[in-house]
């Protein structure tokens, strides 16, 4: 063996040594250099605020777009209802006018009264 061979083994026997005596190995952590955790650092110091940022404002978003969906149907369905109430109530006026100018027997009378009051309980229902 020549002397820088005997020198490279003796000092790799003598780190093994010390490696063996340690109570302990090195983690996975600190085996890595210093450049690797300084650019797994920023790349976290980068990345987890902006997830979290991002997270909440969707949940926000979403909670108010649902609010707004939910607010512009109920404000449709109160119009078409109002609309339905319109015409029903027209088409109540109408049959009225109709039962005052057609023949005036009394058979067709009690008729149209009957009309009249169902369409008045329909429309007192709704």
């Amino acid at each position: 063996m020549t002397h820088s061979a005997a020198h490279r083994y003796l000092k790799s026997s003598s780190d093994l040594s010390y490696q063996d005596d340690l109570p302990f190995a090195p983690s996975w952590w600190q085996r890595q250099s210093i450049r690797f955790k300084t650019t797994v650092l920023a790349i976290a110091l980068g990345t987890i605020p902006t997830l979290a940022v991002g997270s909440i404002a969707y949940y926000f978003a979403a909670s108010s777009i649902e609010q707004q969906s939910t607010d512009l149907r109920k404000s449709l369905v109160a119009d078409l209802q109002n609309q339905v109430n319109v015409f029903m109530g027209d088409r109540f006026n109408d049959i009225q006018m109709m039962a005052k100018n057609l023949l005036p027997s009394r058979r067709f009378k009690m008729l149209t009264v009957s009309i009249t009051v169902l369409l008045y309980l329909m429309l007192k229902e709704t």
